[in-house]
């Protein structure tokens, strides 16, 4: 197995106009500017004594007390390697339970977590573009660039360790892209444009504001314009009505109108015009507008549905189904603003719904017989049973088409079975287990196709920060970068872009949470990319992450070298060369995203066998019949 070593960058400028530089201690740096990843740093992970050899599944790491003689990686088979930094040295302060060494730059700071082995690094200064202070040297291993990331093979040619660095934050939480660059057996960071201030490079899960208060069993739904909104749950003592909005610009929470009655439990769908729906938890259910910032009655259902199933269908309407104990099937009409009865679901306690290409809503259970149904006949059809239990996972969409449940509760372990349904065979099938065994998490597919489940629970008391992905064609899970906070039974909203929101949720030690954190896996624009799960944005145009799709012929550009205003940003370029594809014109030229041509050539006719125009078209002007062949024959 492949372990995997996520690497943190951080650089701090702690200097005034009145006094000199000087380095602050990295405790204050983080607590000051970035405090949910400072209160990471005081978990259980890693002893503060270096020396000793700490488990890191599925390798171990000997720490020394002097970073500059390396950290000694070792795993199951016996193999062995040694990364040094030559320019650290001592054991420097601890940090809760991780462990800091002091170097000509600044600090690493080292720690466990549910990905693999991180490294934080603390500078006292501000860097340039490309700067490069950070270097590692590895003993042991060969260095393969492979994107963003390097992996570390051994003597088999048998990769086991991957080393990246995802996006950096300055203290306003902006974006700053960074690489690893591979020169063989050495590496370092560099960064993709000047820092003047405080910068950290975080798992990719960045903090993304607190509410006014804690909440899990919510939802949090994205509006059409952008925000989200997250609507009721219960904190540690009470259900709650109150609802607040996110704002994508500055990262913040704001109150939102409260609902009419508290709801948890429930679910909460985007109607065609833009409305929220929330259905479940309670009998009745309720509307927001978004515009105005009102929520309204909207009628009640026959039974409370603690737990739905819901989806919008083509024809704009709303079902619920199922629910704890609850088979009923109810149909909203946003029009009439009434609910209605439809045919009984097939079982109990459906906790899933997605629509799928046919036109028929599929239902996913948490064991047994899901259901098929279709809106037109208000009918359902059994699906084929799944393999095993599957209670409290989400349901989700993977590029083939087929559908996907990994692990749940079982009872007093966590299970980590997979299970996908094919539309084709109306079965489940079975496919590569989860790493961890995890239920009450959350998971969403990124543009590239692959699937995050993050965060979540194994067993009845270990909460879990870890994350992890699923590549369908290869039919595996790997590793993730790991969330800051530990989280259950929270509400994810997908942002697009490869960006996901969590919001609120439960662990042991805090109980409800008010925090939020935004997954933003990536290079910043600008930066050279293969596909669009490399970049932040979601969308690799031109070799670069950019912007937008930046689609539409060759004068619409992401790069400079083509006409872009700046590398990363998508222009209708002008007055810089394209071909229209027309022979006879010399010069041909982009005018706000347009080829157009200039200087006209006139192409003269070979012989009587060709016409003017393009140069050695067969036209065949002397019989009708043979330029009829002709213009099959150029």
């Amino acid at each position: 197995m492949r372990a995997k070593w996520l690497l943190f960058v951080g650089s701090a400028l702690v200097a005034t106009a009145c006094s000199p530089e000087k380095r602050t201690s990295p405790t204050i740096l983080l607590e000051r500017y970035w405090p949910a990843f400072h209160a990471s740093l005081y978990r259980p992970r890693l002893a503060n004594d270096a020396g000793v050899d700490r488990a890191i599944e599925p390798f171990a790491a000997e720490f020394p007390r002097h970073l500059g003689q390396g950290v000694r990686f070792s795993d199951a088979s016996g193999d062995r390697w040694v990364v040094n930094e030559p320019n650290c040295g001592e054991l420097d302060e601890p940090i809760g339970a991780s462990l800091a060494y002091s170097c000509s730059w600044g600090s690493s700071i080292w720690r466990t977590s549910g990905a693999g082995l991180e490294e934080w690094l603390l500078v006292p200064g501000g860097l340039e573009a490309g700067d490069a202070p950070f270097h590692w040297q590895v003993e042991g291993g060969r260095l393969v660039q492979h994107g963003r990331s390097i992996d570390i093979y051994d003597v088999a040619g048998t990769a086991r360790v991957s080393i990246s660095a995802p996006l950096a934050l300055d203290s306003l939480g902006r974006a700053i892209g960074v690489r690893l660059v591979a020169h063989d057996p050495w590496f370092e960071l560099e960064l993709d444009e000047p820092v003047a201030g405080p910068l950290l490079v975080d798992p990719a899960w960045i903090p993304a504001g607190t509410m006014a208060g804690p909440r899990s069993t919510h939802t949090a739904t994205l509006l059409k314009d952008g925000r989200v909104l997250a609507a009721g749950g219960q904190d540690d003592v009470a259900p709650l009505l109150t609802a607040e909005l996110w704002d994508p610009a500055t990262h913040t929470w704001s109150s939102a109108k409260p609902m009419g009655g508290a709801h948890y439990q429930h679910a909460a769908v985007v109607l065609f015009g833009g409305d929220v729906l929330v259905a479940g938890g309670q009998k009745t259910t309720e509307r927001y507008d978004p515009a105005a910032d009102v929520w309204t009655y909207a009628g009640s259902m026959k039974g409370p549905h603690w737990d739905p199933a819901s989806v919008v269908l083509p024809d704009g309407r709303v079902v619920v189904a199922g629910g704890d104990l609850d088979n009923l099937t109810e149909i909203y009409d946003p029009l009439a603003n009434t609910w209605s009865l439809g045919a009984k679901a097939p079982g109990l306690a459906q906790f899933n719904a997605v629509m799928l290409p046919n036109g028929l809503a599929l239902f996913a259970p948490m064991s047994g017989k899901g259901g098929l149904y279709n809106y037109k006949t208000d009918s359902w059809l059994l699906t084929l049973p799944l393999n095993a239990g599957h209670d409290y996972v989400p349901l989700v969409p993977l590029p083939s088409g087929r559908f996907l449940l990994a692990g749940g509760d079982g009872g007093s372990q966590s299970l980590n079975g997979v299970e996908v349904y094919d539309t084709a065979t109306n079965a489940w099938l079975s496919v590569a287990p989860l790493g961890t065994k995890r239920c009450m998490y959350k998971a969403a597919v990124l543009p590239d196709g692959t699937v995050v489940a993050a965060g979540g629970r194994e067993g009845d008391f270990m909460y879990l920060t870890s994350t992890e992905i699923y590549d369908e064609k290869a039919d595996k899970w790997t590793a993730g970068p790991s969330m800051a906070v530990k989280r259950s039974q929270y509400a994810l909203a997908n942002l697009g872009g490869s960006k996901l929101l969590a919001v609120g949720g439960w662990n042991s030690g805090a109980g409800a949470l008010a925090s939020s954190e935004l997954f933003a896996p990536g290079n910043g624009n600008g930066v050279a990319c293969n596909n669009a799960s490399q970049c932040a944005s979601g969308f690799c145009a031109d070799g670069v992450c950019c912007d937008s799709k930046c689609a539409g012929g060759q004068c619409v550009v992401c790069t400079k070298a083509k006409g872009a205003t700046a590398d990363g940003t998508c222009t209708m370029a002008s007055f810089v060369a394209c071909d229209d594809g027309d022979k006879c014109t010399l010069i041909d030229y982009c005018l706000a995203g347009v080829c157009k041509s200039c200087k006209p050539l006139t192409c003269e006719a070979l012989d009587d066998w060709h016409a003017a125009g393009r140069p050695a078209r067969a036209s065949f002007p002397n019989s009708r019949l043979l330029k009829d062949i002709g213009a099959l024959l150029y």
